[in-house]
């Protein structure tokens, strides 16, 4: 508007000077209208940047959205493994007491089974005694009976 204005102070009334501001006119007009295109490109050009600006905030909307699950599965795994995790050092401690004490009653067992034995042996060499004092206590008795029976008994009728 103002190089409008520009252009008629800066001009005669004359015919060519009529001419000469009808063809500034027509250029001044030319310029606004390739202004206004112009305008008109830069507007639909932000209005499809804004355009992608909204669709790139959605996508990455979403895209927080299911990162946002997937690090809430993951703390879950993460729970999980570490109660997996607590699980199986409680078992190994079980298995180690199990061990220890399997180990501890197997000795046990060992001394016992030793001592059994020593006790069985023992007891055979008893027997074996026994049975060597029975066999003089009969050979004795034998002995006796036959002594008796070969001599006179003394008062008998």
């Amino acid at each position: 508007h103002e190089l409008v204005l520009w252009v008629y102070s800066h001009t005669a009334n004359t015919l060519p000077a009529q001419n000469l501001r009808c063809r500034q006119l027509r250029n001044v007009a030319k310029m606004l209208e390739a202004c206004i295109v112009t305008k008109m490109d830069e507007n639909r050009v932000l209005s499809e940047h804004h355009d992608m600006q909204q669709s790139l905030k959605t996508e990455l909307d979403l895209a927080s959205m299911q990162l946002d699950e997937e690090l809430n599965t993951w703390e879950e795994v993460r729970r999980d493994l570490d109660t997996a995790k607590h699980e199986h050092q409680k078992g190994l401690a079980e298995l180690k007491w199990r061990t220890t004490f399997q180990t501890e009653v197997k000795v046990k067992i060992e001394k016992l089974q030793k001592l059994l034995y020593e006790e069985q042996q023992e007891l055979q060499e008893r027997k074996h005694k026994i049975q060597r004092h029975e066999a003089i206590v009969n050979e004795q008795g034998e002995i006796v009976d036959a002594v008796n029976l070969s001599s006179p008994r003394s008062g008998s009728p």
